[in-house]
C-alpha cells in the first residue's frame, strides 16, 4: 500500500469515527431532577406549621412542584398553602387538628402518632418525585395531662425573706356540653 492509500484509508476512518460519535448531532436531553430542599420536619404536633420546599433542575419548561399529602384513609391529613410551587419557593404545611382515635395509644402521647407522607412531584414529568414521612403527634392534646398533680414552690425575695407554697391541682378533661 502505498502512502496516498494509506492516508486516504485513515481519513476515511477517522471521518467515519467522528460522524458515528456524533449520533445526530445536538446535546442529550438532561434528566429532571427533584429534591426536597426543606423538607417535613420528622414529627409535629397538632395544629403546628411547618415550612416546606422543593427544587427542580434540568426542567427546561420551569413546571415547578406539584405537592399532595397522604395519610390514614378517611382522616384528615392536614392541609398545605398552596397545592403547586415554583422550584424553590417555600409553602406552608399545617397539621391537622386532632388525629384518629386508632392512632391515640391511652396514657402513651410518645407511642401515639399518625403517618403523613408529603410528595413533592415535578409538574413537568410525573414520574419524578421525592417524598418524605412525618407523624403528627397529640402532644397538645390536654386529655393526656388529665390527673392529679402535687407542686411545691420556695425562694426568697429581695429583701431575703424566705418564702414556700406547696398545693395540689386535679387536671381533669374538659367538660363536654350537651
Amino acid at each position: 500500500m502505498n502512502r496516498k492509500s494509506l492516508l486516504f484509508v485513515l481519513l476515511a476512518v477517522g471521518l467515519t469515527s467522528f460522524v458515528a460519535a456524533c449520533g445526530g448531532g445536538g446535546k442529550p436531553k438532561q434528566q429532571i431532577i427533584l429534591a426536597m430542599t426543606t423538607p417535613p420536619p420528622s414529627a409535629t404536633e397538632i395544629k403546628l406549621t411547618s415550612p416546606l420546599s422543593a427544587t427542580v433542575t434540568n426542567d427546561a419548561s420551569n413546571g415547578g412542584v406539584l405537592w399532595t399529602l397522604a395519610c390514614d384513609t378517611g382522616a384528615n391529613c392536614g392541609t398545605l398553602t398552596a397545592a403547586s410551587s415554583a422550584s424553590g419557593d417555600t409553602i406552608g404545611y399545617t397539621a391537622p387538628s386532632t388525629i384518629p382515635a386508632d392512632d391515640i395509644v391511652p396514657g402513651r402521647p410518645d407511642l401515639s402518632g399518625m403517618l403523613v407522607v408529603v410528595t413533592a412531584t415535578s409538574a413537568t414529568d410525573s414520574t419524578i418525585f421525592a417524598a418524605s414521612n412525618m407523624v403528627v403527634v397529640p402532644i397538645s392534646d390536654t386529655s393526656f395531662v388529665a390527673g392529679p398533680y402535687a407542686f411545691v414552690v420556695s425562694g426568697s425575695d429581695a429583701s431575703d425573706n424566705i418564702y414556700s407554697a406547696a398545693g395540689s391541682v386535679n387536671a381533669g378533661r374538659p367538660a363536654r356540653h350537651s
